[in-house]
Formats: C-alpha cells, structure tokens, sequence
C-alpha cells in the first residue's frame, strides 16, 4: 500500500509540472495557431497567467515539504528537495519568459 502512496504522489507531482510547464506565456497564443501570419501578439495585460503558475508551484512545494516531513530516508529527503528546487526554477523560467 505504501508503495501506492508513493507512486501516486510522484504521478501527482509530474501532473502538476507539466500543467506547468503546458500554460501558454501570452492568452492570445492561440490566435497564432488559425492564422500563421501574425508575427507580433496582442500584449497580454491581466495577471491572470501569474496567479496560474504561482499557485501550482505553490502547491507542488507544499507537497514537496509536507513529504520532506514524513521520511526518514536521507537519499529520498535530497530527492524531495531536489523536485521543490526544480518546481521553483521552472516557475522563475516561465516568468522571464
């Protein structure tokens, strides 16, 4: 049943990074994709797209802690902080996008 548990959890995980990681930069992307033409998009002016990646990785560090907390294994413990910092630097990336 653990073993379970801990499969789910990285399936989570991943799920959540590629929801990341799949948010387009601009909402009008898409205006992009019927008409190949355009060159310059319409600027993107709401935070909408902010608030959607912040709180993912909100969510996926949360995650990332509360499961730092439950192990007793130092190898894995690495491992978790690894996947918080790796969830951080793919959220600064997309921002400077």
């Amino acid at each position: 049943m653990r073993k379970i548990i801990t499969a789910m959890y990285y399936i989570i995980y991943l799920a959540r990074m590629l929801i990341l990681l799949i948010i387009p930069d601009n909402k009008y992307t898409w205006m992009q994709e019927i008409d190949n033409t355009m060159t310059h998009l319409p600027e993107d002016s709401t935070s909408d797209r902010d608030v959607g990646i912040a709180i993912p990785v909100l969510i996926l560090v949360i995650m990332q802690v509360v499961r730092f907390q439950y192990l007793k294994n130092n190898p894995e413990r690495f491992f978790i902080i690894e996947l918080a910092l790796l969830s951080i630097i793919v959220w600064i990336t997309t921002q400077s996008l």
